[in-house]
């Protein structure tokens, strides 16, 4: 059975920019994914965070912006589908962790899909220590 996970978008940014902290963790788990020995499993959100962090990291450069998320949105990823239970769930982790709604819809995709989810946002992973599948990009042993 292929290996499962959820990453959030502070994992997906550091596939386009070599120098950001574990920006080589972060690439050897998108060469892991690109070639099938794990899926990775995302709410669609990630596709609209990202693309704000594009626009802000080459504000001048549509181009850039255009070819970056065409790279993402062909990437194998397995759409993890909104639901309203999910809402309800997303909308307590949020208060209870005192994080955003956002980021815990990552971690509510993961805790439904029984996985775990990998992100790079460390001050977040303070706040949800609680949830042993939210695990650090840098412990990632692809």
């Amino acid at each position: 059975m292929t290996t499962q996970l959820v990453v959030d978008s502070s994992v997906a940014v550091k596939w386009f920019d070599e120098r950001e902290e574990n920006a080589a963790v972060a690439l050897r788990l998108l060469e892991v994914f690109v070639d099938g020995a794990i899926e990775v499993i995302i709410p669609d959100l990630l596709f609209y965070e990202v693309g704000n962090v594009l626009l802000k990291k080459w504000p001048h450069d549509p181009y850039k912006v255009q070819k970056g998320l065409e790279r993402l949105w062909h990437l194998p990823w397995l759409l993890f589908p909104l639901r309203d239970s999910l809402l309800t769930r997303t909308a307590e982790i949020a208060e209870q962790c005192g994080i955003t709604f956002y980021d815990a819809l990552f971690l509510v995709t993961a805790e439904s899909s029984d996985i775990d989810l990998i992100t790079a946002d460390e001050k977040f992973l303070k706040k949800v220590g609680n949830f042993p599948f939210a695990k650090s990009l840098s412990a990632f042993q692809g």
